[in-house]
């Protein structure tokens, strides 16, 4: 079965859509498709015939994160300066750092491996070390992803999706 998710940012003039300025498209693909040909059937296929002959002055983001070959996390954004993931949802204040979301789906591939567990051996010691140690890591000039759970979570994201 594939799996897709599409965000469309619209620009506003006095609270009424005045124009598209981006569309992000991830499409599940098989092995061996070029990118290429995913973007141009994504443009031509789908795009064009639901929007008008010219994509002209809209950013066009296929697959930003990389290949998609099974389905994969729900990624969404919020308000906060931080990431945050829980189990197959990424929430981020910069959907378009793509090292981010690699690290953050690093932490989605933990929660599937651990399962329930990952609360207590991934989520928490991460959060915690977030946010009450960002003091003592700037002081000692220690980097956020030298803790174990965000270097793992890094290693895991770049199996998953290849920048």
């Amino acid at each position: 079965m594939s799996d897709g998710k599409c965000q469309v940012t619209v620009r506003y003039e006095d609270n009424k859509p005045k124009d598209i300025k981006t569309i992000v498209v991830s499409a599940q693909t098989k092995k061996g498709v070029k990118f290429e040909e995913v973007k141009r059937i994504i443009k031509e296929e789908v795009l064009i015939p639901l929007l008008g002959s010219t994509l002209d002055g809209i950013e066009i983001l296929v697959n930003p994160t990389g290949a998609l070959f099974r389905g994969g996390a729900v990624i969404t954004t919020w308000k906060l300066g931080s990431s945050l993931s829980l189990w197959m949802f990424i929430f981020t204040a910069r959907p378009y750092d793509l090292k981010l979301i690699q690290h953050e789906y690093g932490h989605t591939v933990q929660s599937l491996i651990l399962g329930p567990i990952w609360s207590l051996v991934i989520g928490l010691p991460s959060l915690i070390y977030s946010g009450c140690f960002s003091k003592y890591r700037e002081k000692h000039n220690i980097s956020y992803y030298s803790f174990y759970t965000e270097s793992r979570a890094n290693k895991l994201g770049k199996n998953v999706i290849l920048l």
